[in-house]
């Protein structure tokens, strides 16, 4: 079978919504039709469930992104050049650590292959995560993000320090 491919926007929602992702990995995206892109991922309750291949994720601005991670505060975009930017979720949302500047242009590209619409919303997903799984799976996620974006102590389970 040949694989397909589809595009996914994403902006940061900030104040901890934002999922956590990165290059090469299989995720679960929950997403919404859009008229510009394919899906636009969106923590709606209406949002589908779909899963698939993470195969690269552009930036208008910033370029070739290899991972998002979340810390429940700030997001941590990864970039292919080795940069990391740390972008506050939280008092200020939307600025750029060290830098006084926002986040300009804040409109994702993501291309996803091979991706199966699962059908679940994500309101009826948080009723099964939290129903089926424990802080466990929640915690192997996070890990599995953090080691793909090598970001320090991934395998120790210590917190990500800014």
């Amino acid at each position: 079978m040949e694989p397909f491919y589809k595009t996914v926007a994403w902006a940061p929602e900030f104040y901890g919504r934002d999922p956590s992702f990165a290059k090469g990995l299989r995720g679960l995206f929950f997403v919404v039709p859009d008229a510009t892109e394919d899906f636009v991922i969106c923590r709606s309750d209406d949002a589908t469930a779909v899963q698939a291949y993470l195969m690269s994720i552009e930036h208008p601005v910033y370029g070739s992104i290899e991972g998002v991670y979340n810390d429940g505060l700030d997001l941590h975009i990864f970039c292919t050049d080795g940069t990391e930017m740390i972008v506050n979720g939280e008092e200020s949302p939307g600025l750029i650590d060290g830098s006084g500047e926002s986040i300009s242009d804040d409109r994702f590209i993501l291309c996803l292959r091979n991706p199966n619409e699962t059908r679940v919303t994500l309101n009826q997903y948080r009723g099964l995560f939290f129903q089926a799984t424990s802080k466990l799976m929640a915690d192997f996620e996070d890990q599995r993000i953090r080691k793909a974006l090598n970001i320090p102590g991934a395998d120790q389970g210590e917190a990500l320090k800014p």
